[in-house]
């Protein structure tokens, strides 16, 4: 799965970019899951306005559908490619080494709260795919468009 964004100006505002990579991760989370896959690995592509680019790769040691562990992942990803100061044009989340996501569980694992999680995400995703992506969003994305 590969999504793209492109910024309207070229930016180095942490809030804007940060809001744009929560912004993809939740897309690609939702394509993930309603395929019925899962990423073991997230490549994030920084392209600046002096036409440089960078990858970097992060990866899961089971693979993930969740928003939250797919947005940790990324701006791990992030934090390690985004040193330079040149602004930033273009970025490109690519969620590669698909599966399918395991069905057995882990003996000792948090379950409850990745249940929690996992059933906070499905109703977001019900929500949105009855009203519409647009009309259920995180602080973080809304706080970048003040």
């Amino acid at each position: 799965i590969r999504l793209d964004h492109e910024f309207n100006e070229d930016t180095n505002d942490i809030k804007q970019v940060e809001a744009a990579l929560y912004g993809l991760t939740e897309r690609a989370a939702a394509k993930l899951r309603k395929a019925g896959r899962a990423a073991r690995q997230v490549g994030l592509l920084l392209g600046y306005s002096d036409g440089g680019r960078i990858m970097r790769r992060r990866s899961h040691p089971v693979g993930t559908a969740n928003d939250f562990l797919l947005y940790d992942l990324a701006q791990k990803a992030l934090a390690s490619a985004w040193l330079r100061r040149v602004r930033l044009r273009h970025m490109r989340l690519v969620c590669a080494r698909l599966i399918f996501p395991p069905r057995q569980l882990e003996l000792f694992s948090s379950q409850d709260m990745q249940q929690k999680g996992d059933s906070l995400i499905s109703a977001l995703d019900r929500i949105r795919q009855r009203h519409g992506a647009d009309k259920i969003r995180m602080g973080k994305v809304l706080q970048a468009a003040l």
